[in-house]
């Protein structure tokens, strides 16, 4: 959820006329709705009046429509754990071919992981529009080490705030693994419902890899409105980032107010979409938002902040002094052994219970190992 206030000094930036002005004291849930034809294609020139969106299913009227090819704030979070050696060079270049796709005006950014989090982009550049320097940010991505996932989602969340543009996208690249992170996959969806954040995700893994998890990449795409993709081969990565570039083209942009009695915590949401001639058309959307900013979601950001390192994948005299190999702190055998989560789950189990039916032991970190201190952390 946006403040309205703030989302149209963004949307006014941009030159159009004749939007629609709110009180900046309402809230305005945005979703970004995709809608595509039996071929796969993006349908785009629809109105207004061939949308229907509910909440809780209660339907909802629309207060903010719009196509347009407006710039975005993006960030690519990508997997330098020692599982992605092989695929490095080709997502590296996926990259670049997303960034040509994309709208000129776009800002971008990178954090690489991999039981550590650092930026791609040079200390004190947030964002950039300039192909060379996100070619150097691309470059600054390794391979080696474990993974923290939700470390580096949580990370890449918070990083959005700071963005200029008024909508915003993460393109997650992993196996869908984590045995690092100090953040839980709950409280990943927790904070990525509480904003109108559009995650994609791209999932990269062999078959006989037995720390990926495809279900959780697919939940975690399904639920904020974005897609997961789950190429097979080096060569098809770059299409899928393509694919995707035009995804973030071609989506409308649609608001509504909740009623004031509406409660806080997770809701339900529905977006369908009607024509003349019936065709059958698929219409992607987040499927639920949260209501209310809590503190729990600044502590998140506050977990991931502190390991968000410039830069430390590799190994440090701390990390290796404890025992060879092993890493102070890190979940031991997480991904065959779950570990309980301890904290109490700020909304329902929706997600939680996907990721615990999903075939694959999805690490859940109790919350109690200490922050690692890479040197030069914030």
């Amino acid at each position: 959820m946006v403040t309205l206030g703030l989302l149209f000094a963004a949307l006014l930036a941009q030159g159009s006329q004749n939007r629609p002005v709110f009180s900046s004291r309402a809230d305005l849930v945005v979703l970004h709705v995709s809608v595509l034809d039996r071929h796969q294609g993006f349908v785009s020139g629809l109105g207004q009046d061939q949308f229907a969106v509910s909440e809780d299913g209660t339907p909802q009227p629309i207060a903010l429509f719009e196509h347009d090819d407006t710039a975005v704030s993006v960030g690519l979070i990508i997997d330098s754990s020692g599982s992605m050696l092989r695929r490095r060079d080709s997502v590296i270049a996926a990259g670049m071919a997303f960034a040509a796709s994309s709208n000129a005006a776009d800002e971008l950014f990178t954090i690489n992981f991999n039981e550590n989090i650092w930026p791609g982009l040079e200390r004190g550049h947030d964002f950039t529009s300039d192909p060379g320097e996100l070619r150097a940010a691309l470059d600054r991505s390794g391979a080696r080490g474990e993974t923290a996932l939700f470390d580096a989602v949580a990370a890449g969340l918070h990083h959005l705030d700071r963005g200029h543009q008024p909508r915003k996208v993460l393109i997650v690249v992993s196996d869908g693994g984590d045995n690092a992170s100090h953040t839980t996959f709950d409280a990943v969806m927790d904070t990525a419902l509480r904003s109108d954040v559009v995650i994609y995700a791209i999932g990269i893994y062999d078959n006989d890899d037995r720390d990926a998890n495809p279900k959780l990449l697919r939940r975690l795409a399904e639920v904020t409105g974005g897609e997961a993709f789950f190429p097979k081969e080096n060569a098809e990565v770059t299409p899928v980032l393509e694919r995707i570039a035009r995804d973030i083209r071609a989506s409308y942009t649609i608001g509504f107010t909740p009623a004031p009695t509406r409660r806080d915590g997770p809701h339900k949401v529905r977006v369908d979409v009607r024509t003349a001639d019936h065709r059958k058309l698929t219409v992607r959307a987040r499927s639920a938002y949260i209501g209310k900013l809590v503190e729990a979601e600044r502590q998140v950001f506050h977990r991931a902040d502190r390991r968000f390192c410039d830069p430390c994948a590799p190994a440090t005299p701390t990390q290796s002094a404890t025992k060879p190999g092993v890493r102070p702190h890190a979940v031991p055998n997480s991904r065959s052994h779950a570990v309980p989560n301890s904290r109490s789950h700020a909304v329902a189990n929706s997600w939680s219970d996907a990721v615990a039916n999903s075939g694959s032991d999805a690490v859940a970190n109790s919350g109690s190992h200490a922050v690692p201190d890479c040197g030069s952390s914030r």
